[in-house]
């Protein structure tokens, strides 16, 4: 799914809800702003993180989301595993992604 169709379809769930942006923000806890990049496509695909926080005041499954993000393939989500490892496992990929990109620009930046 595409960050604009993944925009699309938290902008669709939120107005399912009759909820605005500001509402959303304060039952999420995700900045109104952020909510709106998200929205229009204007941001990256929101870290898993923040995904949580959404479904949680969507009221919509996590997995569901993660699915729909990208983060999870949905032949794997529900068959034994429990709901927290998936998130866990989830989170640990992204922490890891997000090292090495540190690294690398460490790297960059000592042999510049």
């Amino acid at each position: 799914m595409t960050i604009s169709v993944f925009g699309n379809y938290i902008r669709s769930l939120r107005k399912s809800r009759s909820l605005t942006l500001t509402d959303l923000a304060g039952l999420s806890g995700v900045h109104a702003a952020h909510i709106s990049r998200i929205e229009t496509g204007g941001r990256e695909v929101p870290k898993p993180e923040t995904i949580k926080r959404l479904s949680e005041a969507l009221k919509v499954p996590y997995d569901e989301l993660m699915i729909a993000a990208g983060y999870l393939d949905k032949n794997w989500v529900g068959k034994d595993l429990n709901r927290h490892v998936v998130y866990e496992f989830t989170l640990l990929k992204v922490e890891n992604a997000c090292l090495r990109e540190e690294i690398s620009l460490l790297k960059e930046a000592k042999y510049s």
